[in-house]
């Protein structure tokens, strides 16, 4: 790996976790969890008990993640592959920003006039959305605190 490899990986990890971190923050905000325990009377959080700006700076920060997920998926197989192979603590972190990708994405196209699904599955949609994201949230950082790593390199 070159000095620029290493910058622009370096990089996009940092933008991956911003945005994460910034998911985290507006999908729990989307409930009104903060208005309810007063988080957003703290002077710069008001911001966090307004529906709209959270829906959007949601969506936004799925973009962004989803932009992340293309580039890292591409830089993989066009260039790692060789190189590391993905862990087990690895595919457990893809499937579950898999079923977040994907419930999020039939939230989005569900939320779309003249489409309709039913009461059940939406409700069904948003516990899979919520419960792989807390499993997300916690399985990433344990394997952060306890140095798993999820990808390995080969050995030649």
């Amino acid at each position: 790996m070159n000095n620029s490899t290493d910058k622009s990986l370096k990089y996009a990890r940092w933008i991956a976790i911003a945005t994460l971190a910034a998911l985290a923050i507006t999908g729990f905000g989307q409930m009104p969890l903060y208005k309810r325990y007063y988080v957003s009377s703290i002077p710069g959080f008001r911001w966090t008990a307004d529906y709209y700006i959270t829906h959007n700076i949601h969506y936004a920060g799925a973009i962004i993640l989803l932009t992340l997920t293309a580039y890292y998926t591409t830089r993989y197989f066009m260039q790692f592959r060789g190189v590391y192979r993905i862990t087990r603590q690895g595919f457990g972190i893809i499937l579950f920003l898999a079923v977040i990708a994907v419930s999020g994405i039939l939230k989005v196209i569900a939320s779309q006039k003249g489409v309709y699904f039913s009461l059940d599955f939406i409700f069904f949609l948003d516990l899979l959305h919520i419960i792989f994201s807390v499993l997300f949230l916690i399985s990433a950082g344990i394997f952060k605190i306890i140095k798993l790593p999820w990808v390995e390199r080969l050995e030649k």
